[in-house]
């Protein structure tokens, strides 16, 4: 599954692609992506929207469209994305979702194992659902050691498990967990509620620096 800075990367390369742009004709292929929504409803109401801004939060992608609309697309273990600036990919394998773009080229969503998800939100659906799902980036000022012991105190979980969970830190994936708990000497099965004050520093310095 892509990590954190895989993500990243995706959001780089669609930024200067969609920006600006409109969604002039959406096409999605198959009816998983957008479950338990209809794809011809989904594709209808992306139809006409013109994009205002290409984010990331955790592992998620977050296309900002004008109207204040969001799309919130999960690339899971394969998703990735084509862009064509000759409208040319019509048939690319394992195609689950092509935009036609305003200025004739083409976006393509790719997806082999096909567990990758859209989701279109209104304006006030969108940060209640990702503060839901995902907490602070490690790198952001909001992972901070309190922050941590807090989510990880009285948890029986291992301790790899509880720093899996996308509400502890954001976009952390199993080879950074790994890596943070190798530089903290932490066990990943330690249950997560028992360590000290100094190894919760230790593990958020770790996870930082992984």
């Amino acid at each position: 599954m892509p990590e954190l800075p895989e993500v990243e990367t995706v959001r780089r390369r669609l930024e200067p692609v969609l920006v600006g742009r409109t969604f002039e004709h959406v096409d999605i292929d198959d009816a998983r992506l957008v479950r338990p929504r209809e794809p011809a409803e989904v594709a209808a109401e992306l139809s006409g929207e013109r994009v205002a801004a290409v984010e990331r939060r955790g592992k998620y992608l977050i296309v900002r469209f004008e109207s204040g609309r969001v799309l919130l697309v999960h690339l899971r273990m394969t998703g990735s994305f084509r862009h064509d600036r000759r409208g040319s990919l019509q048939d690319v394998p394992h195609r689950r979702a092509v935009v036609n773009l305003e200025n004739g080229s083409d976006v393509a969503y790719r997806d082999v194992r096909r567990f990758g998800t859209w989701l279109l939100l209104e304006p006030p659906e969108v940060e209640p659902y990702l503060a839901a799902r995902v907490g602070p980036e490690p790198l952001g000022p909001g992972f901070t050691t309190a922050f941590l012991h807090t989510r990880l105190a009285d948890r029986a979980a291992p301790l790899k498990a509880a720093i899996l969970d996308q509400r502890t830190v954001a976009g952390l994936g199993n080879i950074y967990a790994d890596e943070a708990l190798w530089r903290a000497r932490l066990h990943p099965q330690r249950a997560a509620g028992g360590l000290s004050a100094d190894e919760v520093a230790e593990l958020r310095r770790s996870v930082r620096a992984a």
